[in-house]
Parts: structure tokens; sequence; C-alpha cells
């Protein structure tokens, strides 16, 4: 790519000449010595090769190159003076747009769109867009830059991410008010494991964690059927098949009539909500004001994330 020799020095004194139609006009527009003025507009004629006004004693005019150079750079000018007003509103959280990565347990969650509730009310101007699908490898699109962080559980190791511990949340086993279960005060995984299993699919986070928790305990994660959909699997529970878990902060969404929560005991089962971002990728003020307001939201709520047994 050639260098362009033109600085703003030089366009700036251009556009005043060619608006002022003269260099004495100019000068004294832009605070400057006349000679000043003229030495600037001789150097962008030489870089250039071409005459950018035609002089007289009584005027000065612009020519052909001039008028195409002054439409040109006064676009640019515009569109830089455009950006950069962006960039301080932005600054100012007068205006921009982020886009959040959520899992859709954490995005349920009566605490987190009471966050984003909160946040839009205080800084109207800043749009706030919930992409509540992030499982898996969606997470692929927090490292593209498709996403600006994301809200959800911190996964296995992954050296392209950060993951800021927000909370720990108890994840709760659900089974029909009926089923041999919700009748204990004690469930343990050996007993969930004697009955069918209701799932999300692999690729979720909760997957992940039952499959640690069930081989740590001695059992294989056979899962009697998978849901993408939550309703379809609290349906399911609810006709009396099986058991599932479920995070104790989707618990308050859910139509829980007829079924019963149970913690898993002696040591309760809990997943990690974290903020997740990419390493190396700068944050914008917007997004580090919207991670605060989440730090401060979740952070009203010391220790475990718990429901009431129901």
């Amino acid at each position: 790519m050639s260098q362009i020799n033109l600085g703003p020095r030089e366009i700036e004194a251009f556009l005043a000449v060619a608006s002022h139609g003269s260099f004495r006009a100019a000068a004294i527009a832009l605070g400057m010595s006349q000679p000043a003025i003229s030495s600037r507009i001789r150097h962008a004629e030489d870089v250039l090769g071409v005459r950018l006004f035609h002089r007289t004693t009584r005027k000065v005019s612009i020519t052909d190159h001039g008028e195409r150079l002054r439409i040109r750079a006064e676009a640019a000018i515009a569109e830089l003076r455009a950006v950069i007003h962006e960039f301080r509103d932005e600054a100012r959280m007068q205006r921009g747009r982020i886009v959040i990565g959520a899992s859709p347990a954490t995005a349920a969650g009566v605490k987190f769109f009471s966050i984003i509730q909160q946040f839009r009310k205080r800084w109207p101007g800043i749009e706030v867009i919930v992409h509540d699908d992030l499982d898996g490898p969606p997470l692929d699109r927090l490292v593209s830059g498709e996403i600006d962080f994301a809200v959800g559980p911190a996964r296995r190791v992954d050296e392209r991410l950060n993951f800021e511990v927000l909370m720990q949340e108890d994840i709760l086993l659900v089974a029909h008010e009926s089923h041999p279960l919700s009748r204990q005060r004690v469930v343990t995984i050996a007993d969930a494991a004697e009955y069918p299993l209701l799932t999300r699919p692999p690729q979720t986070a909760i997957w992940e964690l039952l499959s640690d928790v069930y081989q740590t305990a001695g059992f294989p994660l056979k899962p009697a059927v998978e849901f993408h959909n939550v309703l379809s699997l609290v349906a399911m529970l609810k006709a009396g098949f099986g058991i599932s878990f479920v995070p104790a902060g989707a618990i308050p969404l859910l139509n829980m009539d007829e079924l019963k929560t149970r913690r898993i005991s002696p040591t309760p089962l809990q997943r990690t909500v974290a903020i997740v971002t990419a390493r190396g990728r700068a944050v914008q003020p917007s997004s580090a004001a919207l991670m605060n307001a989440l730090r401060l939201g979740y952070g009203l709520r010391k220790g475990n994330a718990r429901a009431a047994q129901t």
C-alpha cells in the first residue's frame, strides 16, 4: 500500500481555503499566519502533483482537482467526526449495544433478568441483546466476537476463555410428588441412579456436571430421554416418568404443581455461574458497566443460591 504523505494539517488548511475563498481569511479562521497556510497548500499540491486553487492578485478559486478533493475530504471528515461522537457517547454510556450470551437456565433466572431490567432503566441508550442458547459449541461465538461476554456455568478449562465466578447455585432433583424419592428426606446419587433420568442434551453444562457426579459415585450417565425444551421435560415429570435435575434459580419460573424438589446429600449438587470473556479481547465501557451490575446483583446473594424444598 502506497504511503499517503498528506496529513490532517494539510487537509484542514485546504478545506479552510476552499470554504473561505481566501488564504488570508483561512489563516484568520484557523488562527495561523498566511505564509503557514500557503506552505501547507503548496505541500499538498506537490504531493498530489496537481493544482488545487487558481490564484490571482484579487481572488482564489478552486480547481476541478481541488473540487474533487474537497467533496471527498469533507465526506471523510464528516464520517470521522460522526464516529468520534459515537465513541464519546459510548464512553459516556449515552449509546451503545451489548450482545450477551447466556445459558438457558441462567437467562431464565429471576436474578439475571432483574439485573438486565435495572441496567436498561439506568442506561436507556444502551441496547442489550441476550442470546439465551449458549450451551457447548456456541461458546465459540464469544471467541469470534459475535457476542461481547457470556453469563453461565463455568465449564471445563478452556484456554481461550476467562471465567469470573458470580455465584454457586444448587442443582435440585425434581420428581413427581408421588415418586419414591419425593418421600425421602435424604437423597443420594446412588438413589437417583435407580430411576430413569430425563436430561438436556449432551452439549449442555448440566450434562457435564451430572456426568462427572454420576461417574464419581460409580454410576454411568445413561439418560432415558433427552429434551431440548425444558417445558417438555417438566411435562414428562408431571406424567410421573423419571427424575431430572434443575438449577435452583430456574425453579420459580416453572409450573411446579405436582412436583417436588430435593437436594442431593451428603454433598449438595452445585454449579458455578460465571462471567465468561474471551482472553485478549478488549472490554468496551458499556459491557464493563453491565458486568459490574451483574457482580453487584449476584453479590447480594451471599453463599449458595438455594430454593426452598417444595
